[in-house]
């Protein structure tokens, strides 16, 4: 995809990179790779589709996590890597596949620093992948993680509750004991 170290001045390449608009809640981003520059790959495949670069910085050493899901018509099967300089290192993390689903990045411990996420396509088609998409990414824990921050239900005296919601990329990191559930 786009991201070189070279002096282009269109959007989301690295000489003019997206940047993410992080609050307490993370940032959510819509994006589409169609029609950007096709010049970059990451360790785990990439280099024959369009990309898009986000600049961000992590103001402490914590977790870093990203989804990036393709949009119901989309043709993007997604890469997605963070480096610490866009075009010139090899990447810090990267995660792929060829397969048109959501794609989750998750980093334990990234350092303190300027970085650059690129979201990418697979290689895998003779033109590549791209397309439009969705991604929300969070620095530290993701609201929801922990007990303390879990989801409070409101009607406990009902004999059947219902509660709908998704753990994708959410760690496991409590016990039976601690929460009352069970591991997995």
């Amino acid at each position: 995809g786009g991201a070189t170290g070279g002096g282009s001045t269109t959007p989301g390449t690295c000489a003019m990179p997206f940047s993410l608009p992080f609050t307490a809640q993370g940032a959510t981003v819509s994006g589409a790779t169609s029609g950007t520059n096709v010049l970059a790959s990451g360790s785990c495949g990439g280099g024959f589709s369009p990309e898009n670069v986000y600049a961000f910085t992590q103001a402490n050493t914590d977790a870093f996590m990203v989804t990036v899901a393709p949009t119901a018509t989309s043709m993007l099967r997604p890469l997605i890597y963070v480096r610490s300089a866009c075009a010139t290192t090899p990447d810090v993390a990267c995660v792929g596949m060829s397969q048109n689903v959501a794609r989750t990045l998750r980093i334990p411990s990234l350092p303190a620093g300027d970085y650059f996420l690129i979201v990418d396509g697979s290689a895998q088609m003779s033109m590549g992948s791209q397309g439009a998409y969705n991604f929300t990414a969070f620095q530290g824990t993701p609201p929801g993680d922990t007990c303390m921050q879990g989801a409070r239900l409101v009607d406990l005296s009902s004999p059947s509750i219902t509660y709908a919601g998704d753990t994708t990329g959410l760690t496991q990191d409590e016990v039976a004991v601690s929460c009352g559930g069970s591991p997995g």
